[in-house]
């Protein structure tokens, strides 16, 4: 693949991560109306964040092999269709099962986006991955910044409706599809060439999946409820709160713009070590802030700065290492699937039985375990023996 093309292709899929980013960040904001509109409890419609990550969770099992085995653009951009339904059946499903459905439709959408680019972006970019892979999960945090925003903007606008915003995000994704699925598909890498990668072994893809389960987990937890959580700590009114979940976001993607260059400058694993410091920095000052709206800002935007390009870092360590095919990816993304099912779900328990002060608590608890598993991904990842270069 061409310079020209390959660079019009990475464009093309920092689309699609723009569109995963809105799917992604667009369920947190909308529970409370979502809750009013079927009659339904926190507890009960925190399901849906279950219901989500079990549709992700498929769908990067299930289409992450399919990348092996053929084209992928046409099913990113299948996926990206996928997804503009289920943000629609969103928007106007009027019972609990048909909310359900919706958002297992866009889980599944969003594994397959997620599988693909990931894998995608490392076969056209043999060198100068790093600064690529930060780049594209940057564009994530640029959707996940405005999800919040357009459906409080909607809200306002409509009198509390959210249906305006997503299908507007529908719009978005199907624009995406057609981008993606008029460029020529990537060839998977051969790994019988001299100087390939190890295949991974079993320990080394549990232990870098275990990592994508803790780290999604935070990730979409955090961000999935810190909106309820500043509603229970007096922020008032629903702009306010959609303000504050903003806030993660805008940091979490001003912290991967960030990374584009510090990944030209540092190792993934010191970028994965250090990042993952400061979350346990920033949970620990969520805990000290209380009811606290000042030190509330601060711890978030704090989180967002650190979790932000510990995601890429990993994709990135673990290609540096090991030859990455959708195969592989499916285990990763799999990994952050049963993460962002598990994670999100316990939190709304927590919420539901304990209240909104257990958040920080789980967070603190959750980001030191966290750190511990980049320590045991690296120790069973195989010695780099074809270092990917970081300067493109």
């Amino acid at each position: 693949m061409g310079p020209r093309v390959r660079d019009r292709t990475t464009i093309a899929y920092f689309a699609t991560f723009v569109v995963l980013g809105l799917m992604s960040a667009s369920l947190g904001p909308s529970l409370d109306v979502l809750r009013r509109r079927v009659g339904v409890g926190l507890g009960t419609i925190a399901v849906l964040f279950t219901v989500s990550a079990a549709g992700y969770l498929a769908g990067s099992v299930v289409l992450g092999r399919r990348y092996d085995r053929g084209p992928g653009h046409p099913v990113m951009a299948a996926s990206l269709l996928a997804g503009a339904a289920g943000l629609v059946m969103l928007g106007f499903g009027p019972t609990l099962v048909t909310l359900g459905a919706a958002v297992a439709v866009m889980g599944f959408a969003a594994g397959g986006i997620d599988t693909g680019g990931n894998t995608l972006l490392t076969w056209i970019h043999v060198d100068g991955l790093a600064p690529a892979m930060v780049a594209m999960h940057a564009m994530f945090g640029v959707g996940a910044s405005l999800a919040p925003l357009a459906l409080a903007a909607s809200r306002s606008a409509t009198s509390g409706g959210i249906a305006a915003a997503l299908v507007v995000m529908a719009v978005l994704a199907v624009t995406a599809a057609a981008a993606v699925g008029r460029r020529p598909s990537p060839a998977a890498p051969d790994g019988r060439a001299t100087g390939a990668r190890p295949a991974p072994s079993r320990r080394a893809l549990v232990a870098v999946a275990s990592f994508f389960f803790l780290y999604v987990g935070l990730e979409l937890g955090f961000g999935g409820w810190i909106f309820t959580f500043a509603e229970a700590r007096g922020f008032h009114g629903p702009t306010t709160a959609a303000w504050l979940t903003s806030a993660f976001w805008i940091a979490f993607t001003v912290g991967r713009l960030l990374g584009v260059a510090t990944a030209r400058r540092f190792s993934a694993t010191r970028l994965l070590l250090g990042d993952a410091a400061l979350a346990v920095a920033g949970a620990g000052a969520l805990v000290a802030a209380g009811s606290n709206t000042t030190g509330i800002w601060l711890a978030t935007v704090v989180i967002g700065l650190a979790l932000a390009t510990m995601y890429p870092s990993m994709m990135s360590l673990a290609a540096e290492r090991i030859t990455v095919t959708g195969t592989t990816s499916a285990w990763f993304v799999g990994g952050a699937g049963a993460g962002s099912l598990v994670l999100p779900w316990t939190i709304g328990q927590l919420f539901a039985r304990s209240g909104p002060g257990t958040l920080p608590w789980f967070l603190l608890v959750s980001t030191v375990v966290c750190t511990g598993s980049v320590v045991v991904a690296r120790w069973a990842l195989p010695e780099a023996r074809c270092p990917v270069s970081t300067r493109t």
